[in-house]
Formats: C-alpha cells, structure tokens, sequence
C-alpha cells in the first residue's frame, strides 16, 4: 500500500475546494429508498423527493410507494394533508395525503421519514465565513494593506495510503477531530487522487435522533452528470428502534432515475412525524 503525496491537511484542502465547487441544476428529482431488517422480516419504504439547490427548498412525499400501492387501513389515528398545487395553463390541482401515525408494525416507516438533501457534504465542505465580518472591515474606514490567517485546523488529518474501491484508486484519509467530536463526525475519507472528490466517507454518527446519531455510518457519494451525490448510506452497527424494534443492514440509499407519474412530492415540516434529517 503507498501513500498519497503531500500532506494530510493539504490533501483534506483540495477536498473541500473540490466539493465546494460542485454546481448542481436549479431543480434535482430523486428517490429515497430506506431499507433494512425490521426483526427478522426485509422491509423496504421508498419516498420520492424534490430538492431546489438555489433556494434549500427540499420537499419530500412521506407516503410510500408501498403505502400507495398498499393502503393501510388503521386503527389508529389518522394525519391528512391536503394542498392545491396552482401550475400552468391547466389552473389548480388538489393532492390529498393520508399518513397513519399509529405505532402499528404493519404500515410504520422503518426509520422514519427521510428529509435528505442529495448533495448533502457531512461536514465535508468548511462552514461559511461570518457574515458581518467583511462588513466590519469595510465600515472601519481604514485602508487594508495584507490580510494574514492563522489556520485553526478542525481535525488531525493522516494519509492513509491508497486504496481500490470497486477496482478504481483511491487516496485514504483518516481525521481525528481536534475539538468539538459530537459535531465533527467525519473519520476516514477515500478520496478520487484526480479530481480530489470523496468517494467514500466513514463518520461517527447520523441524522439527529437515537439511535440513528449513535453509531457510525458508512457514505458513498456518485457523480451523477458531472456533478457529486449522495448515493448510499449505510448503517455499520444495528439498531435499537423504539417499541422493542430491532433494525439491521439499515441503508439510505439515493435513485436519481427519472420516475414517470404518481404524485408529486410535497412540502412538508419534518416535525410532524418521525423523520431521518441531518443535523
């Protein structure tokens, strides 16, 4: 095994350049398929989803393929939603949902709802500078003559050495946060040596809710176009749900296929149900 030239901290750099860089189109269409072993039985939910990355907006169908191919009939208590999408020549359309918020096993999401942005980074890309720090500068009426940073790393960066994944060469990074570890979840990188963009990302927790956020996860991002995705993230530890659930081989994965028809995907405040959202 060789390692990669340079050093850690210039290597992990390049990567953040490179995935701040990513230009992505105004409106991204996709699905989200959470699936695992609820016990001893496979279960699979699919949710399609609609992200806008020059807004943030993000809206999610929180009915499931299944649940629209199936509809339960519960016992207990029912949340309907309905909205009146105004598009186009053709005036107003009403769409009606109806999801079921009883613990019942039968018609439960498996993790939960997942509002999930596809380009999502896990702390990959550095945070945004201070807004009022420029500000500050230029109302001060004093001329700027150089400008010095004295770099605050967040983590111990370490090459690796290079690696194969899926018979393509990678570059292997591990990070140890310096400070703050809670929120400073990445732990390994495998990186593209060419376009320094991360293949694959271990980190030491997810989403915001037990137990989800209490075990790590494995991410592996894909280049769809010619931009990067989210396109898996997998559960390395079982889950200890509520009500006495057992979840295994948890995995979030990401379906950029076109999807004809259906329903399309509505707005939605994640509070409303139990929802999988990155913190």
């Amino acid at each position: 095994m060789s390692a990669p030239s340079g050093d850690g901290y210039a290597e992990f750099a390049r990567v953040r350049a490179a995935v701040a860089a990513q230009q992505y189109p105004d409106r991204i269409e996709y699905a989200i398929v959470v699936s695992g072993n609820d016990g001893s039985q496979a279960r699979t939910d699919r949710y399609r989803a609609r992200y806008y990355s020059q807004t943030g907006e993000l809206r999610v169908q929180t009915i499931t393929a299944e649940e629209q191919a199936h509809p339960p009939h519960p016992h207990g208590f029912d949340f309907s939603l309905s909205m009146t999408v105004n598009g186009g020549r053709g005036g107003g359309t009403e769409t009606t949902q109806t999801k079921n918020l009883a613990p019942s096993k039968a018609i439960e999401d498996l993790l939960g709802v997942p509002f999930l942005t596809p380009v999502y980074s896990f702390g990959i890309t550095p945070p945004p500078k201070a807004a009022g720090e420029a500000a500050a500068s230029q109302s001060s009426g004093l001329k700027t003559i150089a400008v010095v940073a004295a770099p605050q790393h967040d983590y111990d960066v370490t090459l690796l050495g290079n690696e194969s994944i899926d018979g393509r060469e990678t570059e292997h990074l591990g990070l140890r946060p310096l400070h703050d570890p809670n929120r400073l979840r990445l732990r390994e990188l495998w990186v593209d040596p060419t376009s320094k963009l991360p293949r694959r990302a271990v980190i030491s927790r997810n989403f915001t809710v037990a137990p989800e956020d209490t075990v790590p996860w494995r991410i592996d991002f894909a280049i769809v176009g010619t931009s990067l995705y989210v396109a898996r993230e997998t559960a390395l530890a079982p889950l200890h749900e509520a009500h006495a659930r057992f979840v295994t081989n948890a995995e979030v994965t990401f379906d950029y296929a076109p999807e004809p028809g259906g329903v399309p995907a509505i707005a939605l405040d994640p509070g409303t149900f139990r929802s999988l959202t990155e913190p």
